[in-house]
């Protein structure tokens, strides 16, 4: 083994060729049931995914926001206020928000389009992400720019 060009103390093994920026590092193998292994072997669980838990700074910054009960009893006639177009998209099966209060809570807004879509639960975009950007791209190509 010889040493490394761009650090004299260092060795450089055959599977560590020089690089002229100096920054390379070797990776050592890993075992397939290795932790980083693991970590790369599948995708991430989304945020809000299945067994996802709610972070105490979301919810400390949720509670900051919105009050220690998580409602805004003043935001209905705040929404008057809104000038743009504004499309609510609810899911039909939605039993955390019911579709109904969906339509009064778009019905506040004096531009609105309310926008159910079957089959979804409180998580449209996430369940039924091709009906909610067909929603989406109806609306946009609607309205006035």
């Amino acid at each position: 083994m010889g040493r490394h060009p761009d650090r004299p103390g260092r060795p450089a093994g055959p599977d560590l060729p020089a690089r002229p920026h100096g920054r390379h590092r070797p990776r050592r193998a890993r075992a397939p049931g290795h932790r980083a292994h693991r970590a790369t072997a599948r995708s991430p669980r989304p945020c809000g995914g299945p067994g996802a838990r709610a972070v105490p700074a979301s919810m400390a910054a949720l509670r900051t926001y919105a009050g220690p009960d998580l409602a805004d009893p003043d935001l209905l006639p705040r929404l008057a206020a809104v000038t743009h177009p504004v499309l609510v998209i609810w899911g039909g099966n939605d039993t955390v928000a019911t579709p109904e209060y969906g339509r009064a809570y778009a019905a506040a807004f004096p531009h609105s389009r309310f926008h159910l879509i079957p089959g979804a639960g409180h998580l449209p975009l996430r369940e039924e992400p091709e009906a909610v950007f067909a929603a989406l791209d109806t609306f946009l190509a609607s309205t006035d720019r």
